[in-house]
């Protein structure tokens, strides 16, 4: 009996064949002779050579005699099947030729003669039945109707492709051995492929040929056209596929999951409709009167309500929704915020937030300084215009166009030193007055000047056009609405800043007095930040400085900090009291700012979020020692937290020389998590300049508000101090001009008085009143005594102002150096760090 998917979609017997059969085992030319073929190998396959042919009858829907072997005398019986007797004896002669299949032939015989199928004209096929039997072998004579070299009538093109013994067409390599494989079918629960023959469904619904490798039965090979083969291919690929879902649960299961979620689904949208309506009833006056209200008196002096309550509306409802108070409006009453409710005790509760609120708005309208500057380029190296170019998903300037021709670069000159000028007459007073209040807001404060590239979130486009001139784009800098930000990105090879800063050597100095040729051999401080992702668009900042221990090769976590979550998406959520940006085209972009930080205290984070920050590890590798090495991860975690990336920072510190200011370069490795696979790092280098103090001062007096005690007053005498010993100098010298300036006065108040005492002496009642102006005199002295103190004290605050406003100028003055060291006029754009950084960067 043949097998069913041989004969599926064959219709008769009569169906068109490919040719005579091709025995694998004969040589080219022998089938050549023996066929006809031409020597030509196009000819062997085309239409008119097989139009030749003539094809074996139905054998059993004919009267065509057939002579088939029965027992091994093989005698050779004719039969028609027209016969009757012949008909009634079908089904033994069918059962007899199964039992000769499966028994083979021991002379190599075929079923049918050769010549029934048809010769070419002139050829005998006597030598072609003599070369058979005697190539044939034991082994390809049992294979009776399906040997490969034997084409049979009922093959189609693919399989008829096979049996020539021509090479597969393609391959598919299966995940595991043909037997495991089909097994994994059967077993796969719900599936429509649980219950399916691979193969024999590949063919079905391919028309591909299929085979498993002989010798890898990892291998499929495939034969067909190549429609076939890349059906076949792709069928193979969904069966891979679909055993490669584990534990695909029944539909019964999956309409269970449907129906369950549907019923939260439906559930959590009737809360949210519930809370939405209760928390439009709290900002609006209770619908009942209550016997409890409060009226908050909003200051006149800081931000106005009306901004309160748009920019803070989300802080209103979370008081609102917490102590379920109505906080609300009056129409004609802005100045006063209502609170109604029924407990005493909440509306008193809702009352100190809202003064708090006040405070922090206050504290924010005063020091928050946001100017955003650019620097005027030289004219060897203007161009005609300015342009932005969108790099990510930020915009940065950069300069556009030719160079200004002779009579503009000309005129260009004087207006640089105006602009320069405008820019100092901008940064002084306001920088000032942000550092006199930043003292007195809580929380975790962070102030630096820092080196980068600078980018712009949001500003206005152009009038007309797409570029800007210098003067437009500097008025459109200082538009309200205008967002930017500085991020670590020094567009130089890390060669060139090696050798700049090796060549600074009257600018920059190593601790320990280490050569600054030397810098390869600095050891770098280590920290790392990683973003902790928690709900679905929340992100917890974890970042954790490292030490290296003497005596110990191994590096342990020294200080962690835990940054409260901010919407994912976002910049960085942190606030900034100061931001001074300045744009330079001819050198690095800088940035001096104040940060405030958010933290999380004590046991407020979840206990996932702290088994991530205990298993946090910094294995130490070569890398490690220099700060040039190439980049390979040390920082080691958890497997399958949260993390979406995290960065890996390096920084070597040096002393500016004859300041108190420090410079940090720092290499940033950042690392993302892409489909669970962490990617190679993207190195981007930062800078910044500082005042280790400063850090100190802000702690210290972040410390005394939460303690409720009153912190000092801040401004240019807490940052940039001048030097005592120039205070003293300077006293010195303005103590010895009044000493002589008195000494002066005091020899010609000693003659008057003389002159006055000799008429004294004459006249007595004159001398009488002389001594009542001596008195006088007297008190004259301590007046000008105390004249001379107060003169003194203001002196002093006059010289130390005058010195301050000095170091303020020396510490720009080092910020511009340093940027130009790390600048280039190129307009290239390197590699920068697409994140902002918190305290330990």
């Amino acid at each position: 009996m043949e097998v069913e998917w041989e004969k599926e979609g064959a219709e008769s017997w009569a169906l068109p064949d490919y040719g005579p059969p091709r025995p694998h085992s004969l040589d080219q030319a022998d089938l050549r002779t023996a066929y006809g073929e031409s020597d030509d190998e196009d000819d062997r396959y085309s239409p008119e050579r097989f139009e030749e042919q003539s094809y074996v009858p139905d054998p059993l829907g004919s009267s065509t005699e057939l002579t088939f072997s029965l027992g091994s005398a093989h005698a050779a019986t004719s039969l028609s099947f027209d016969d009757p007797e012949a008909q009634a004896g079908k089904k033994e002669v069918l059962r007899q030729l199964v039992a000769n299949r499966a028994q083979g032939s021991s002379q190599g015989e075929s079923l049918f003669k050769v010549g029934q199928y048809g010769t070419p004209k002139g050829k005998s096929d006597l030598p072609l039945r003599g070369k058979l039997q005697e190539n044939r072998t034991q082994k390809n004579a049992t294979r009776g109707l399906h040997n490969r070299g034997q084409i049979l009538s009922n093959d189609d093109f693919a399989k008829a492709k096979w049996r020539r013994g021509g090479p597969a067409d393609a391959t598919f390599r299966l995940p595991c051995e043909y037997k495991e494989f089909q097994n994994r079918i059967v077993q796969t629960p719900g599936g429509a492929l649980s219950h399916a023959d691979f193969l024999r469904q590949l063919m079905q619904e391919t028309g591909a040929y299929v085979r498993i490798g002989v010798k890898n039965p990892k291998l499929i090979e495939i034969w067909g056209r190549e429609s076939q083969v890349l059906a076949a291919q792709k069928m193979a690929q969904h069966y891979v596929n679909e055993i490669s879902q584990p534990n695909r649960p029944d539909k019964s299961k999956i309409w269970t999951k449907i129906s369950a979620h549907s019923n939260v689904k439906v559930a959590s949208e009737k809360v949210k409709e519930f809370e939405h309506a209760k928390m439009q009833g709290l900002r609006k006056a209770p619908a009942i009167p209550t016997y409890c209200m409060y009226l908050f008196l909003w200051p006149e002096e800081g931000p106005s309500l009306s901004h309160c309550l748009v920019t803070h509306r989300q802080q209103l409802d979370d008081m609102r929704a917490s102590h379920d108070v109505h906080i609300y409006t009056v129409s004609g009453n802005y100045n006063y915020i209502f609170l109604g409710g029924t407990n005493e005790e909440s509306l008193y509760q809702v009352a100190e937030k809202l003064r708090d609120l006040w405070h922090g708005l206050y504290l924010q309208c005063e020091t928050e300084i946001k100017l955003f500057l650019v620097a005027p380029p030289a004219a060897s190296i203007m161009r005609m215009s300015i342009i932005m170019d969108r790099v990510g998903d930020y915009s940065k300037a950069f300069l556009n166009g030719e160079k200004l021709p002779r009579e503009k670069a000309l005129a260009w000159g004087p207006k640089v030193q105006g602009f320069v000028e405008g820019n100092k007459e901008v940064i002084q007073p306001n920088l000032e007055r942000a550092l006199e209040l930043v003292l007195n807001m809580s929380g975790e404060l962070h102030m630096r000047a820092k080196f980068g590239s600078f980018f712009l979130g949001e500003y206005k486009k152009p009038e007309t056009g797409y570029t800007y001139t210098f003067e437009e784009f500097r008025d459109m800098l200082r538009l309200k609405n205008v967002e930017g930000r500085l991020l670590p990105g020094i567009s130089l090879p890390q060669e060139t800043i090696f050798k700049r800063i090796k060549d600074a050597q009257d600018l920059l100095a190593p601790w320990g007095g280490i050569p600054l040729e030397s810098l390869m051999s600095i050891k770098p401080k280590h920290s790392a930040s990683f973003d902790y992702q928690v709900g679905g668009d929340a992100i917890i900042r974890v970042e954790v400085s490292f030490s290296q221990p003497l005596g110990i090769s191994e590096f342990e976590a020294n200080r962690a900090r835990i940054f409260k979550p901010q919407k994912k998406g976002t910049h960085d959520g942190l606030m900034k009291p100061m931001q001074i940006s300045m744009i330079d085209f001819e050198r690095a972009d800088w940035q001096f700012e104040v940060k405030a930080f958010s933290l999380y205290q004590g046991d407020e984070f979840h206990n996932d979020l702290e088994k991530f920050k205990q298993s946090i590890r910094y294995t130490w590798n070569p890398s490690a020692s220099s700060i040039g090495s190439a980049p390979k991860r040390k920082t080691q975690f958890t497997r399958g937290v949260p993390v979406t990336r995290f960065v890996e920072k390096s920084a070597i510190e040096l002393n500016v020389i004859d300041t108190p200011y420090v410079f940090e370069l720092a290499r940033y490795d950042l690392y993302k998590n892409v489909n669970r696979e962490w990617t190679n790092a993207k190195v981007s280098w930062g800078g910044s300049i500082f005042n280790p103090e400063w850090d100190h001062t802000l702690t210290e007096q972040a410390d005394k508000i939460e303690r409720g005690e009153i912190p000092h007053s801040g401004g240019l005498s807490t940052f940039f101090p001048a030097p005592q010993n120039v205070i003293d100098k300077a006293m010195a010298s303005w103590d010895e001009d009044e000493a002589k300036k008195a000494s002066d006065e005091a020899e010609q108040v000693g003659d008057e008085a003389k002159k006055t005492s000799d008429e004294a002496k004459q006249v007595g009642d004159e001398a009488k009143e002389a001594s009542g102006e001596v008195k006088q005199k007297d008190e004259d002295e301590v007046k000008k005594k105390a004249e001379l103190e107060a003169r003194r004290i203001e002196a002093e605050i006059r010289i130390r102002k005058h010195h301050e406003t000095e170091q303020l100028k020396i510490f720009m003055s080092k910020v511009q150096t340093l940027a130009r060291m790390l600048g280039s006029p190129e307009p290239e754009m390197g590699e920068f760090l697409d994140m902002d950084i918190g305290t330990l960067f």
